[in-house]
C-alpha cells in the first residue's frame, strides 16, 4: 500500500499536480512510519518524494527538512553507492539549486551521476546528467552544460528511443540553453522538435508539453521585430488552461511577455508588469527560489535597458 501511495505521488508530481501529490504522499508517509518505522527504505523514499513536492510548491524550509531528514538514513541503510542514495543526492542538488547554491548543487548532482553510471543505475543516468547540466548552466559554464546535456540525450535516446517524449524534454532544455546564450538559429530545430515530441507523446495539455510550447513562443518572440515580439507569448498565455497546477508556468510566461514589452516608448509597460510580478511572487512564494530570482533579474535588466536608452536620449 505504501508503494502504491508513493507511485501515485510520483505520477502526480511528474504531471505538475503538486497539490494532489502532497495529498497522496502525506498519508503515505504516515502509513510508512506506522508499518515500517522511520529508517526503512520505503519510508525514506516517500519522505524524499514529499520533500520534492514541497520544493515544487516553493516551500523551501519544509523541503529542506524532509530532504535532509531522509539523506543520512538512506546513505547509512543502503550504502553510499546505492542508486537510492543517488536519488537522495539528486534531490539535495535540486534543493541547492533553488537556494542558489550552484557549487553544492553541482557537487550533489556529480555524485549522483557517478553512482548512476553503475549498471543498476543506468535507467537514472540521463536524469542526473540533465540536472547536472542545469547546475553547470546556472554556474555560467555553458560549454560544459551543453556537453553534459548532449550526453543525457544520447543516453535517453538509446534507452527509450529517439521519438520518446522524454527525449523531447531534453530537446527543450537544449533549445532553452542555446536561446539563453543568444544563439537563436541553433535553438530553432531543438525547440521545434521538443514541441512536436511532447505534444504527440504527452498530449497537448500536459505541463511538459506546455513548457516546450512556452520555449517555442520565446524563440518566435526573439525572431520577431520589436513591434511584434510580444505576440507569440501573448498567444501562449491566452491559450494556457486556467489551472492552479500551472501557476509557475503562468508566472514564467508573464515574465517573458513583460520582458518582450520592455521597449522604449511603451510607457514602461514591461517594467511595471515585471515589478508587479515580483510583488506577486514575494507574496505567493516568500521563501524565493529560482523563478523569483529569474523574474528579479529580468526586471533589473529591463530597468537598466530603459534607463540607458533614456540617458542616451538626454545626452543627445
Amino acid at each position: 500500500m505504501v508503494e502504491i501511495e508513493r507511485s501515485l505521488g510520483v505520477l502526480y508530481l511528474d504531471r505538475g499536480l503538486t497539490a494532489e501529490a502532497e495529498a497522496q504522499l502525506r498519508p503515505g508517509l504516515a502509513l510508512a512510519l506506522e508499518l515500517h518505522g522511520p529508517n526503512h527504505p520505503s519510508t525514506l523514499a516517500v519522505r524524499r518524494q514529499l520533500g520534492l513536492t514541497y520544493l515544487q510548491l516553493g516551500r523551501l524550509t519544509e523541503a529542506e527538512q524532509a530532504l535532509r531528514a531522509q539523506h543520512g538514513p538512506t546513505e547509512a541503510t543502503l550504502g553510499p553507492q546505492h542508486r537510492e542514495t543517488g536519488l537522495s543526492l539528486d534531490a539535495l542538488g535540486r534543493l541547492a539549486l533553488e537556494r542558489d547554491d550552484t557549487a553544492a548543487a553541482t557537487a550533489a548532482f556529480g555524485r549522483a551521476v557517478a553512482i548512476w553510471r553503475q549498471p543498476d543505475g543506468r535507467h537514472l543516468l540521463d536524469y542526473g546528467l540533465a540536472d547536472l547540466s542545469l547546475a553547470l548552466q546556472a554556474g555560467g559554464d555553458i560549454a560544459a552544460a551543453r556537453g553534459v546535456l548532449e550526453e543525457a540525450r544520447r543516453v535517453r535516446a538509446i534507452r527509450l528511443g529517439a521519438s520518446h517524449p522524454a527525449v523531447g524534454d531534453l530537446d527543450r532544455m537544449m533549445g532553452e540553453l542555446l536561446l539563453d546564450a543568444g544563439d537563436i538559429g541553433a535553438a530553432r530545430p531543438w525547440l521545434g522538435r521538443a514541441a512536436q515530441l511532447t505534444r504527440v507523446g504527452y498530449g497537448a495539455d500536459d505541463p511538459r508539453t506546455l513548457q516546450a510550447q512556452l520555449a517555442l513562443a520565446r524563440l518566435q518572440s526573439a525572431q520577431h521585430g520589436a513591434d511584434d515580439s510580444v505576440a507569440p507569448l501573448q498567444r501562449f498565455s491566452a491559450a494556457l488552461p486556467a489551472d492552479a497546477s500551472l501557476a509557475a508556468l503562468r508566472w514564467e510566461a508573464q515574465a517573458y511577455t513583460a520582458q518582450s514589452r520592455c521597449q522604449p516608448g511603451a510607457a514602461r509597460a514591461g517594467e511595471r508588469e515585471l515589478q508587479a510580478l515580483e510583488a506577486e511572487l514575494r507574496s505567493a512564494r516568500p521563501e524565493g527560489g529560482r523563478l523569483s530570482r529569474e523574474v528579479a533579474a529580468l526586471a533589473a535588466s529591463c530597468h537598466a535597458r530603459l534607463n540607458g536608452v533614456a540617458s542616451n536620449a538626454v545626452a543627445h
